[in-house]
């Protein structure tokens, strides 16, 4: 079965490379014969993974994203071949490739009696990373000498939390340093940061610290609970909510009997009562 844009875009998504698509990758994975068959992922000029699936798509992305956090060097190009077969026959290519190349990241190698048969005829072949051929150039020009420190920095959506990672890269005599900075904002605002020497842990890092903070149950500003509450990220309870028979959103202050906003979108109504708090605090402090 074909992969949906859609479908495509959250498996990749899913993976944080924290890098675009190539065009020959979407491409390839487009095509209708990508169904059942073996996958072989190469980094630089060598096999360093090869597996087999009938979710051919799927399971390519699922195991990049393994392996591709177990190489430092981001510069390195990376691609992918495609060689579809019949599901009773994948066993046996896949075994013979993996005895043929002996791949980085497999677990183990076949004996020789399950990989002396036929080897799997590759079908497509594809360039994984957009930025494949930059980031070597980058990479040539900061292994000169007069290479003055670059820095790179990318950025990704997790649920809603804007996620940071800025590798940092100086050539220094004699010494070359590499760390990773990571950030995660919501609206605006710095909820965690750290440094780590590896893409992989601060990619770790930087979900893990997003997926904390959306556990959080005042997470916003300016919350409107289930209960009927409305609530500030610090906890001070304002007052109640509700909506009417048209589903439009009021707010009544606490204490009060009358409806103080009334809304047509939630967003609105969120930013009429932080303003109106804000005022209100403004007030009692002046």
């Amino acid at each position: 079965m074909m992969l949906t844009s859609s479908a495509l875009f959250q498996l990749w998504k899913r993976q944080v490379f924290l890098r675009n698509r190539h065009d020959e990758l979407s491409s390839l994975l487009g095509c209708s014969w990508v169904h059942t068959g073996v996958y072989m992922i190469g980094c630089a000029d060598r096999v360093v993974y090869i597996g087999q699936s009938n979710q051919l798509s799927q399971r390519s992305i699922d195991s990049l994203g393994r392996v591709y956090r177990r190489i430092p060097d981001t510069a390195l190009p990376w691609s992918i071949a495609f060689a579809p077969f019949a599901y009773e026959d994948m066993d046996e290519h896949e075994s013979a490739a993996i005895r043929a190349y002996a791949p980085e990241f497999n677990t183990s190698i076949p004996s020789m009696n399950k990989s002396l048969g036929r080897m799997p005829v590759i079908a497509g072949t594809a360039q994984i990373f957009a930025d494949q051929a930059s980031r070597r150039r980058r990479a040539q020009r900061r292994s000169a000498p007069t290479q003055r420190p670059e820095r790179i920095t990318t950025y990704v959506e997790h649920k809603g939390v804007k996620i940071h990672i800025d590798e940092k890269r100086s050539n220094e005599v004699g010494e070359r340093h590499l760390f990773f900075e990571w950030m995660a904002k919501s609206y605006g605002k710095v909820i965690a940061s750290g440094t780590e020497p590896d893409k992989a842990t601060a990619a770790n890092r930087v979900i893990d610290a997003a997926e904390e903070h959306l556990a959080l149950p005042y997470r916003f500003k300016i919350n409107l609970c289930d209960d009927g509450s409305v609530v500030t990220r610090e906890g001070e309870y304002l007052g109640t909510w509700k909506t009417d028979e048209n589903g439009y959103p009021s707010f009544t202050p606490d204490g009060e009997s009358e409806v103080l906003f009334f809304e047509m979108w939630i967003g609105m109504l969120c930013q009429k009562i932080a303003d109106w708090h804000e005022a209100q605090d403004q007030v009692q402090t002046s």
